[in-house]
């Protein structure tokens, strides 16, 4: 438990303390008798403690019995004593009262609590006291503890090219450093090709044909940080590139955005990907796509080139068993 004030925040500890105490009354002389508990609680290791007293206020006909909570010690205990419950149980009338005490409450204050019997005397009465006692212990300073910046301090590491030990060779003939325990620990790939006494590994020189300088920049830029800023212009180098090297998130992100952008124009290129990787939703989405749009589809370019180079592609997407049943499934549930 604690409480920030000014820079520093205080530690308490929280004491709860039960106390159960029966009255047995045998007259009205009883009543207006001051009647005392004993202390409690008995253990050593408290913070305080405490008795209780009732005490009858009236005449003979009509009063209260007021419970007094005190403490035995002259001590501070009443500034960390926050909170009393009190239950009272007439066992004749099975009454029970639940009383809370107020923040502002003091010791000195006297009563806690009233039990009017209304009439009726009875013979006993029980008193349930639970009590919270709360103690400041210290006054400790907060420890910051800094924002984690592993994403940065990744993206620094690639763009500043800092103690890099191996070298990819673009198609292009560009040159990026990199670290092998980077791409080892993001790509079984690289981890196979430096883990054995290959080539590369001796030489401590990649060489990928490929794919360009600006679609490797783009997956070495993944590998370090998990994102793929520029993936829309180069989509499917990048999930080709993905499917090579074993990154599966970033083969996931392109092949969402291939669905999420699905278009008239690029229909006839994303049911090809999606046959090309075996991506059966993907497939699904651009078959139920073209059949919804299938004359604005078949006047475009791409449409017409996959016609030509990959006919028995489009018969069998638009004849596989499992896409017609899920298809028919779907237009079932439309109407």
């Amino acid at each position: 438990m604690s409480s920030e004030d000014q820079g520093y925040y205080t530690k308490s500890v929280c004491q709860r303390i039960c106390y159960t105490w029966t009255l047995k009354l045998n007259a009205i002389t009883d009543l207006r008798s001051k009647h005392v508990s004993r202390h409690f609680p008995d253990y050593m290791e408290s913070i305080a403690q405490f008795y209780l007293e009732a005490v009858w206020e009236g005449d003979y006909t009509y009063g209260n019995i007021n419970i007094s909570l005190r403490t035995v010690c002259k001590s501070d205990c009443t500034n960390k004593t926050k909170y009393v419950n009190i239950n009272i149980l007439n066992h004749e009338k099975k009454k029970s009262e639940l009383l809370k005490l107020s923040d502002d409450w003091k010791m000195n204050m006297g009563s806690i609590a009233k039990y009017t019997p209304n009439g009726y005397f009875p013979n006993t009465l029980t008193i349930i006291c639970e009590i919270f006692v709360i103690s400041p212990v210290d006054k400790i300073m907060p420890i910051e503890v800094p924002k984690c910046k592993l994403f940065e301090d990744l993206a620094a590491l690639f763009d500043t090219k800092k103690n890099s030990d191996v070298t990819i060779v673009t198609r292009d003939q560009h040159e990026i450093p990199a670290h092998k325990a980077i791409l080892t620990a993001r790509s079984d790939v690289f981890a196979a090709m430096f883990k054995h006494p290959m080539e590369e590994n001796r030489r401590n020189s990649v060489t990928i044909n490929d794919f360009d300088h600006d679609v490797l920049t783009e997956m070495l830029r993944f590998i370090y940080t998990g994102e793929a800023p520029n993936l829309a212009d180069m989509v499917e180098n990048l999930l080709a590139a993905a499917e090579k090297y074993g990154l599966d998130r970033l083969k996931a992100m392109c092949l969402k955005y291939l669905s999420d952008t699905l278009s008239i124009e690029t229909a006839a290129i994303t049911l090809k990907l999606a046959d090309l990787y075996n991506v059966k939703d993907l497939q699904l989405n651009s078959v139920q796509f073209i059949r919804n749009h299938a004359a604005s589809v078949a006047n475009t370019a791409n449409w017409q080139n996959l016609i030509t180079t990959d006919k028995y592609l489009i018969l069998n997407a638009f004849c596989e068993p499992t896409i017609l049943l899920q298809l028919n499934d779907g237009s079932k549930n439309e109407t």
